[in-house]
């Protein structure tokens, strides 16, 4: 039997039982839009990670007063993470550390925030000018300009801060607050980064480190620097400089008998961990997909089960009029592949459309030509796999006995 007669005796018998099909494709439809959403969202999250971090760039370094949970797994218990603090000693001395080219130290906590007749609590960031500088490629202006050393009382306001806090009240570039009662002045707003990790960056408004401090002194203390951000001569190996800002913070912390309660971090130790949480997760998922793909498989045979023994007389006059088991078996299995490419493709298209939705909602999305590619060998080997023992069954079917079948 020619190829494009068994694929058009398989396309009819489909077309046939239309509702009996859609039920059998439902579960390939269901599978392939769980991994086309999968997939795709997790591509545009490592896709737009990535581009952040190398915003920010492999010569950045940023010391947090945590010390991070997996300083201690290899113990015997894994302890949670150990708060502590950064102090000015400690940004005095990795200031010294050759090459390192700029420090700035950075505050942050939540104030209430007053323009015109509202008020707001807002998440108020006190930097030093030089972080400006280290993020000059990720932090830009839109209009105004950054504070200097010698300005007092201004702000640079993130997009979304200026446009959204006040409701109507849009806030402007000479516009005046106060932040817990102290009159500020707007000097600068920032461009929109608008990305998905870029919220809290763009909903931010700073000021100046020293008076941030002051404002925040009844969460931290005055001696608390908060964290502090690192930015490498260029040549500079960037392990090479984390390991020694280790040293040099070990020593002051071994003076007052304190633990380490530190962490200096790199960008690439932050792509390494997102990296591998994207990997587990895309693994847990990809577990649950195979499933719900097992279970579509199972539908399928049921399915052509079904039709072996409602066909049983046709698979007889079939026999009778030459049809060898070659046939039947290759009968059988076109219509369970076309049922799988067909269930593909609609899945295809839904989740198509659901990467419409998640999209509206801010979360990133990259569908890939590989993704496609996969759902293609996902949706013909289910339907070749879930075919072949219905085709075997049917093929074992002898003339003479499928003929007298009633």
């Amino acid at each position: 039997m020619r190829i494009e007669d068994t694929l058009s005796y398989a396309t009819r018998h489909i077309i046939t039982r239309p509702r009996r099909s859609a039920l059998s494709m439902l579960g390939i439809v269901i599978s392939v839009v769980a991994i086309v959403v999968i997939l795709s969202i997790s591509a545009g999250l490592r896709e737009e990670l990535s581009g952040q971090l190398a915003a920010f760039g492999p010569d950045i370094i940023v010391v947090i007063p945590v010390a991070a949970a997996e300083e201690f797994i290899g113990e015997s218990f894994i302890r949670p993470p150990t708060s502590g603090k950064i102090f000015q000693e400690d940004v005095d001395d990795i200031g010294r550390i050759e090459g390192v080219k700029r420090i700035s130290r950075t505050i942050n906590g939540r104030e209430f925030t007053s323009f015109k007749d509202k008020t707001i609590s807002a998440m108020i960031y006190g930097t030093d000018v030089e972080l400006f500088e280290q993020y000059e490629d990720y932090l830009e202006i839109e209009s105004g300009r950054f504070y200097r050393e010698g300005d007092r009382r201004v702000a640079v306001l993130g997009a979304d801060a200026a446009a959204e806090f006040f409701g109507k009240d849009k806030m402007e570039v000479g516009s005046a607050f106060q932040i817990k009662g102290i009159n500020y002045r707007v000097i600068g707003i920032l461009k929109k980064i608008g990305s998905s990790f870029s919220r809290t960056d763009d909903l931010a408004i700073f000021i100046k480190f020293d008076e941030g401090q002051e404002i925040l002194k009844e969460n931290a203390p005055q001696e608390d620097v908060g964290y502090v951000t690192i930015q490498l001569e260029e040549g500079y190996d960037a392990e090479e400089i984390k390991a020694a800002i280790e040293k040099e913070l070990e020593a002051n912390r071994r003076k007052g008998a304190i633990g380490k309660n530190f962490s200096v971090v790199t960008s690439n130790q932050v792509m390494d961990v997102v990296s591998n949480i994207l990997i587990i997760s895309e693994l847990v998922l990809a577990s649950i997909t195979f499933i719900a793909g097992l279970v579509a498989g199972i539908g399928i045979v049921n399915t052509m089960l079904v039709n072996v023994l409602e066909r049983v007389r046709e698979i007889g006059i079939l026999r009778a009029v030459g049809a060898t088991r070659v046939d039947i078996i290759a009968l059988f299995v076109a219509e369970s592949t076309l049922l799988g490419l067909g269930g593909g493709l609609l899945g295809l298209l839904a989740g198509y459309g659901g990467l419409g939705l998640f999209e509206g909602f801010g979360v990133p999305i990259k569908l890939t030509v590989g993704v496609v590619v996969y759902v293609a060998i996902f949706s013909f080997s289910t339907g070749v796999l879930a075919g072949v023992y219905p085709a075997y069954c049917a093929s074992r079917l002898q003339p003479l006995s499928a003929l007298r079948y009633v």
